[in-house]
């Protein structure tokens, strides 16, 4: 389960380090704005994981998800990147699949 985690999100992490101009909020494309603009998202998933690692209930396995769902949702923001270095195609897959992996935890 530590490594499915670690592995949704450090996808998470590969999917918006993309290069090009405009990201969301006016960031680069190229930029690590996302650490600033979605650390709360982050900070959510990983408190999430925490606390559903050490309590593993129905109730913090839905909290998990609905934390992992809402980062997926702001990395949608990332969409403008990943049409300007063609790549939207895998962008749009690994965004897929985490959210099928997400759908999957528990």
């Amino acid at each position: 389960m530590k490594y499915l985690l670690f592995s949704i999100f450090a996808l998470c992490l590969c999917l918006i380090s993309c290069g090009g101009d405009d990201g969301p909020g006016g960031s680069s494309c190229n930029s690590q704005g996302w650490t600033v603009e979605y650390e709360d998202e982050l900070d959510a998933v990983n408190d999430a994981a925490t606390t559903w690692a050490n309590d593993p209930t129905d109730a913090n396995c839905e909290a998990l998800k609905d934390a992992y769902n809402d980062y997926l949702d702001v990395l949608d923001d990332w969409e403008d990147c990943a049409n300007q270095l063609d790549q939207f195609d895998e962008w749009q897959a690994a965004i897929d699949a985490a959210r099928q992996t997400v759908d999957s935890i528990c």
